[in-house]
């Protein structure tokens, strides 16, 4: 509790403070205690002889606290950032006052340093306080050349290599003459990169935003540092590079991110680029993380049921000839998805580079396990094929859909006509497929739709999508892209519902068509609905657990499972990496 909120013993009493600056040979009428600065620094005001207004940060021992958490903290959730852990409370004094004083040197006004040193265990650092801060100013004294001077002033710093990195309200001053101040130079780094830069660029369009709204503070910032400039600091106008103040600022204000970057677009004239991945965790990663676990405890929880013993003698007394015919037919499963692609596609394709960009699929399916990567290899194939951008993304979006579409219809042509039923019986909870699940699933599609028709944040997101699929869509108004790109789709499922049972033939078992194909189908779309790479884990428990329903036994099923995978995913990529070195040579990707 002490590391995380501060311990009494580690910040000074204002008596202490004096005591301290006589001894930097400052003399002061008081010192008053403030608020707890950020890092765990001591922040206090007092008043010099001189009539000087004095602000005085104390590093003690809750500042080394602070900034090993804050050091750390940064380092594990946002990208590009090193830790920055100092040894000492006076190396952070020193940094400080380092970082001001160049500032200073480069013509930025700053907070002048007054003294800096030590006093028994803690650091100080003295500045003068100048005006006042732009919290305790009104809108109304907010004028356009006062933001437009601290853009100026940024500005300079950023040509002399300084990154500020926290330009929010608390660390500005408006003058006696109406001009801004720049303080707090603690988290400043001397050697500015360009993300740092448009950091601070986005931190400080967001503040004064607040201020004075958003169409006053981009007009400034355009007539201040240009339209170039300014457009740079688009990708990082995002609540990941706002300080905490400024966060908590926005949260009562009228000012939005999106509209923001919307005017901000609208008056550089430039689009608006993807945002810059500035955290290196996120909800996103946090939940692939999360589903690879549980991924890894379905298959480790299905092997454990079996018993790695009944599982080893199942594998070691499988028929080895079964196992090698399904190896010989899985590839037919990539000829068949490179006619539904060459279905997918507005423009004539060559059989041959199309399973060869199928097979160099699986490869970047394994070795990069993330959809953008596939998506990558399939646009860059069709943007050699003469296709823009936009079409070639919509080629696979069509094709995921008539495979989605098939594998939907594969299911109900199974279930009304009774060729297959699976008995799912878990711990005694029993799960039934009925009319009312299927109502369901009816109503959180209409909700889905719903939501992604009025919620306009949604929208903007699928919009574009829409469109693209809009340009791709004209394939099916011609008979023949519509017979290969469903018949593709329907015999790779037929075929990996094939290789299958040849691999159930493996384990002394059988199961027919049909029961095969309800298993596979349902395995893939559970993969496909939990976002893990691969559908590693999920597919082999969803696998074995379906085969289990059709009345396999246990220790046949998981076996099946892993010797399906085997030949359908994980030995697929080493034919994948030929493929790939081919497409490269002749030019294909």
């Amino acid at each position: 509790m002490h590391l995380v909120f501060g311990s009494p013993g580690g910040r000074p009493t204002p008596q202490e403070v004096v005591a301290a600056l006589l001894d930097l040979g400052i003399e002061t009428n008081a010192v008053q205690d403030g608020a707890l600065g950020a890092r765990g620094v001591a922040v206090m005001e007092a008043s010099a002889l001189d009539g000087r207004s004095l602000q005085i940060k104390v590093y003690g021992r809750d500042a080394w606290d602070g900034q090993l958490l804050n050091s750390t903290w940064s380092y594990l959730w946002y990208r590009d950032e090193a830790p920055s852990l100092t040894l000492s409370r006076l190396q952070q004094v020193e940094h400080e006052a380092f970082l001001t004083l160049l500032a200073e040197r480069a013509g930025v006004p700053v907070l002048p340093v007054v003294a800096a040193g030590t006093a028994e265990e803690d650091a100080i650092l003295v500045v003068e306080t100048r005006g006042r801060c732009v919290t305790d100013v009104g809108e109304a004294e907010v004028s356009d050349v006062l933001v437009g001077d601290l853009w100026r002033s940024v500005a300079r710093m950023h040509e002399a290599g300084i990154a500020h990195g926290s330009l929010d309200a608390l660390h500005l001053s408006v003058l006696a003459d109406a001009t801004g101040a720049i303080g707090g130079f603690g988290g400043a780094n001397a050697a500015a990169t360009q993300a740092q830069i448009g950091a601070d660029r986005a931190q400080l369009l967001v503040t004064t935003a607040l201020l004075v709204g958003d169409d006053r503070a981009v007009s400034a910032a355009t007539d201040a540092i240009g339209s170039g400039p300014l457009a740079e600091a688009l990708p990082f106008i995002q609540s990941a590079a706002l300080t905490r103040t400024t966060r908590r600022a926005l949260k009562h204000a009228d000012t939005e991110l999106d509209a923001l970057r919307e005017r901000v677009a609208d008056a550089t004239g430039a689009e608006q680029p993807k945002l810059e991945p500035l955290r290196r965790v996120t909800w996103g990663s946090l939940l692939v993380v999360g589903l690879l676990l549980f991924g890894a405890f379905a298959i480790v929880s299905a092997f454990s049921s079996v018993g790695i013993d009944t599982l080893t003698s199942e594998l070691s007394n499988a028929d080895s000839g079964w196992i090698w015919v399904a190896l010989l037919v899985s590839p037919l499963v990539q000829v068949a998805e490179a006619f539904s692609t060459i279905g997918a596609c507005p423009r004539p394709l060559r059989l041959g580079p199309v399973i060869g960009l199928q097979f160099a699929i699986r490869f970047i399916a394994l070795a990069v396990p993330s959809s953008a990567a596939r998506v990558a290899l399939n646009v860059r194939f069709f943007q050699r094929a003469g296709l823009a951008t936009s079409p070639a993304i919509a080629v696979g979006l069509v094709d995921s859909v008539a495979g989605f579409v098939v594998q939907v219809l594969l299911l109900l042509v199974i279930w009304l006509a009774g060729l297959a039923s699976l008995q799912i019986s878990t711990s005694g909870l029993s799960i039934d497929i009925s009319s009312q699940l299927i109502v369901a699933v009816v109503i959180l599609v209409v909700v889905g739709v719903a939501v992604a028709v009025f919620v306009p944040r949604v929208r903007r997101v699928i919009a574009p999508r829409l469109a693209e699929a809009g340009e791709a869509i004209r394939v099916l108004r011609t008979p023949t892209k519509v017979f290969e790109l469903f018949a593709g789709n329907l015999v790779a499922q037929v075929i990996l519902a094939v290789v299958l049972g040849i691999c159930l033939r493996a384990f002394g078992q059988h199961a027919s068509l049909a029961e095969l194909i309800l298993v596979n189908t349902l395995a893939s779309l559970l993969a496909g609905v939990l976002p893990i790479p691969g559908g590693i884990g999920v597919m082999e428990a969803a696998i074995s657990g379906g085969l289990v329903a059709i009345g396999i036994p246990e220790g046949a099923a998981v076996a099946t499972a892993i010797a399906f995978r085997l030949v359908t995913f994980y030995l697929p990529p080493i034919w994948g990496v030929v493929a790939m070195r081919i497409l490269r040579r002749r030019a294909y990707i």
